[in-house]
């Protein structure tokens, strides 16, 4: 049920993908039988170009996932995404869970939000910062959250999970709805009509 032009499309400020690999997308349940069709990457990044917001959240189908099952390397997503993709299963998975470290406090998505106080999560997908995109957090060397820009539309990555099993804790904290309420309003800030 993804739109399959842009029009439709634009009838969303922000596109959420999560555990949603590039398969999903990139073929129609009649793809062995119709003629070819639009390629919906190219319209998320044309979504994006004409003010659209994007946002991609870690998991086992998300950036290049399990078994590189995801797919994203090398595509119009991580084109506009502020992140490069590994060409290999990225994921990190840890039992003990891991806190991310909050490099910027002050960005408008994390208003009000202690860095003191996030949450354990139990994996993430491995990434790497563009030259351009904003760190906002990491965990060790790698990237936890980043944003950027592309034309007129903002983008950004989320390496973990928003939802269990790696956000288990995620979802239970305190500041997960102002989180998400902020970081929306915030890919919305460029949109052009």
């Amino acid at each position: 049920s993804f739109p399959n032009n842009l029009f439709e499309l634009q009838k969303y400020h922000v596109l959420i993908l999560s555990d949603v690999g590039r398969n999903s997308l990139s073929f129609y349940p009649d793809t062995s039988k119709d003629t070819m069709n639009i390629d919906k990457l190219k319209l998320i990044q044309k979504f994006v170009k004409k003010g659209g917001g994007l946002v991609m959240c870690g998991g086992w189908v998300s950036f290049q996932g399990f078994s590189s099952m995801a797919n994203y390397h090398n595509t119009p997503i991580e084109e506009i995404l502020p992140v490069l993709l590994s060409e290999s299963d990225d994921r990190i998975e840890s039992t003990e869970g891991i806190k991310p470290e909050i490099l910027d406090d002050h960005h408008p998505i994390l208003n009000g939000i202690p860095k003191s106080e996030w949450p354990l999560f139990l994996g993430y997908n491995r990434l790497m910062l563009k030259d351009k995109a904003k760190l906002i957090a990491k965990f060790g060397n790698d990237v936890f959250i980043a944003l950027g820009d592309y034309e007129n539309g903002n983008t950004m990555a989320f390496a973990s999970d928003l939802a269990p099993h790696w956000g288990r804790d995620f979802i239970q904290w305190k500041y997960y709805p102002l989180f998400w309420y902020q970081c929306i309003q915030w890919l919305t800030q460029f949109r052009h009509d």
